[in-house]
């Protein structure tokens, strides 16, 4: 299974915080290059939390088409809560940054795909390197639960993470190896806790990539998720009334999930990931 993946990958967290706890099998960094390499990369970016297992599904695709694909890990995320809660903002774009700037070292052409919060990364990115192709897939520029600034201001009050249920969801279908061994730790470090800091950090990072959508410059494509319950309909506004540069365009997949890389509906994943793949074959 994915015989064209592999872990041996450079420390793309350097300069970042360093993890005390160790990384788990499915966050592991990983790349996918071809024996005769391809003269175009993509960089793949996970969300809040996220972590590369996760983005398998878009790699593969991506690599059947002929690309070399590469998905960092964000400092804190797929090792434990404890880590996590020391890490910010800076140390999830630093991390993605580092990854970019080796894969542009070695390839002609680069193009970046990003995940929810790691569509925010994508668009930092982007505007940063100029990067000329792009796709976001249920990017946070709107996220549900930031809409009442009341939370916001509940956010700030808060010390200590707070306890929230989580449950596993067999329905989801990963797609790395052994998947979804580390389903059970990941859901106990990560999604049973609401981190006050970290949510903030996302916060000011969601509010970061706004400023950044009108000099945005590339080709970029939005791909909304139909059954989203974490980011709302808001980031179609936001992404089709201001002005950029280059050619954009805003699709939606009604039958995905937010998680439409591993979509519980094989139709809406298929669907997905072929507007991924396109987008960047254009």
């Amino acid at each position: 299974m994915h015989l064209h993946i592999s872990y041996e990958v450079p420390d793309w967290n350097q300069g970042c915080y360093r993890d005390k706890a160790p990384v788990l099998s499915a966050a592991r960094p990983w790349q996918m290059v071809h024996p005769d390499k391809s003269d175009i990369a993509v960089v793949l970016c996970t969300g809040y939390g996220g972590y590369p297992g996760e983005m398998v599904r878009p790699g593969d695709d991506l690599f059947d088409r002929g690309y070399d694909v590469f998905c960092p890990r964000e400092p804190g995320c797929g090792t434990s809560g404890a880590d996590f809660q020391q890490t910010g903002r800076a140390d999830w774009y630093r991390s993605a940054e580092n990854c970019y700037r080796f894969v542009r070292s070695r390839y002609q052409i680069v193009y970046l795909v990003g995940h929810s919060m790691g569509g925010l990364t994508a668009i930092k990115l982007a505007h940063r390197f100029h990067v000329s192709r792009l796709v976001l897939l249920a990017p946070a520029l709107d996220v549900l639960a930031f809409e009442d600034p009341r939370f916001i201001g509940q956010l700030k009050g808060m010390e200590h993470p707070v306890r929230v249920q989580w449950h596993s969801d067999p329905s989801y279908r990963l797609h790395y190896e052994n998947a979804p061994c580390d389903d059970a730790k990941l859901g106990e470090e990560y999604f049973s806790w609401l981190y006050p800091r970290q949510m903030l950090e996302m916060y000011a990072y969601q509010q970061e990539a706004i400023s950044l959508l009108p000099s945005l410059p590339g080709n970029t494509r939005l791909v909304a998720s139909g059954k989203d319950v974490l980011v709302g309909p808001g980031c179609r506004d936001l992404f089709l009334e201001k002005k950029r540069l280059g050619y954009n365009e805003y699709v939606e997949v009604k039958g995905a999930t937010h998680f439409s890389m591993y979509d519980p509906d094989p139709k809406a994943e298929d669907e997905a990931m072929a507007y991924v793949v396109s987008w960047l074959d254009a």
